[in-house]
């Protein structure tokens, strides 16, 4: 009986690690608000401006295609131009992560 409980132990954990590897998880609205505002330098930004920069940087990543040369400029454009705002340069990479897994999750991956 406990060889038994250990397989399923085993084959529930592969099952749930493999679930991780497809990408990253998609978050909420809620979840999005509260990671972008805990940001430091984006916290005084108000959260309908926080969507519309979510919103307008994944627009800009799937009008970039599947080429992740072209997605990482256009992330590196965009931490450029948040810094170039006052942003702090940890903080526009967490938005950008945070950006993309609530709008944009299947491009996340290749954003790694």
């Amino acid at each position: 009986m406990k060889h038994r409980f250990g397989i399923a132990a085993i084959v529930v954990a592969v099952v749930a690690l493999s679930g991780c590897a497809s990408g990253p998880t998609a978050i909420n609205n809620g979840e999005f608000s509260a990671r972008a505002q805990a940001l430091k330098s984006y916290s005084t930004i108000p959260t309908g401006r926080l969507i519309e920069f979510a919103r307008d940087f994944c627009s800009r990543l799937e009008a970039g295609g599947d080429s992740e040369a072209k997605l990482r400029e256009i992330s590196d454009e965009y931490r450029r131009v948040s810094i170039a705002d006052g942003r702090t340069a940890d903080d526009a990479d967490s938005f950008m992560s945070t950006a993309t897994a609530r709008y944009c999750p299947d491009l996340g991956e290749k954003l790694k």
